[in-house]
């Protein structure tokens, strides 16, 4: 049975100003409390306690005991309140937040920023797709979804865990400072040079815009170059996250 302290702070986790707040965010699933366990700070691992005995969830409480993390066993009766998900995976962790302030980032030669990205799966799925061509630092601006909502978290597949996520609630003057540093401004859009020119640069920042508004006018100012995806059908548009994994396929390729 949960103690009423951490029930509490469970459910508040589910808001935005609460994870930034306590500097925590919730993991659910087995596959996300594994990666957070050996890649995160875990605080706390909840389990279903009708669960405990199965192999999977079985080796999550012996690693747990054998790190001396906190772990605590739901009743079901528990369980709806603190689940995110319609059918809860049976294990969850609060994980503490990183450090999200660039400034205090080692940041490498190839940074995404993102210009007010509103869909928790899409940005997870860009956090993904980062992660699998080896970009790990991903600039997240003001006007974005909270990159530690459960949605995002749950769509990063554990990638949320090797990726630095950084935030800035002045994106044009972050991107100036790096601009500064030498970092080539890339951008994407529905018009401009043929992605299949795109070069690989010491230091580049891929800037990409909101699904529904695109690019916000004056972060065009600090393009160097707008790149396009070639288009060969009738589709008006992309999907913000397979545009990036292209973009990202042909700078890597």
């Amino acid at each position: 049975m949960l103690n009423s302290a951490l029930k509490k702070q469970l459910i508040k986790l589910k808001q935005k100003k609460y994870r930034k707040q306590f500097s925590e965010y919730i993991v659910e699933g087995v596959k996300g409390v594994f990666e957070a366990i050996h890649h995160a700070e875990v605080l706390v691992v909840v389990i279903d306690g009708v669960k405990r005995d199965l192999p999977e969830f079985a080796q999550i409480i012996l690693i747990c005991e054998q790190q001396e993390i906190h772990l605590e066993f739901a009743k079901s009766t528990e369980i709806d309140a603190i689940k995110s998900t319609e059918t809860f995976p049976g294990v969850l962790a609060i994980v503490e937040r990183p450090d999200t302030d660039i400034y205090n980032l080692e940041i490498s030669k190839s940074v995404i920023a993102l210009d007010r990205v509103n869909d928790p799966g899409n940005l997870g799925t860009i956090i993904r797709t980062a992660d699998w061509f080896g970009i790990d630092t991903i600039l997240i601006g003001e006007g974005s979804v909270d990159p530690f909502n459960e949605k995002t978290v749950r769509s990063t597949m554990g990638s949320i865990f090797k990726v630095q996520i950084a935030e800035t609630q002045h994106l044009k003057q972050t991107l100036a400072k790096l601009k500064d540093d030498g970092y080539q401004i890339y951008g994407f859009d529905i018009k401009g040079t043929s992605l299949n020119e795109i070069k690989n640069y010491q230091k580049q920042v891929l800037l990409f815009g909101s699904e529904s508004h695109g690019m916000h006018e004056d972060l065009k100012k600090l393009i160097d170059i707008t790149y396009t995806i070639d288009k060969f059908g009738q589709a008006e548009s992309l999907n913000l996250a397979i545009s990036a994994g292209i973009a990202l396929w042909e700078l890597k390729k």
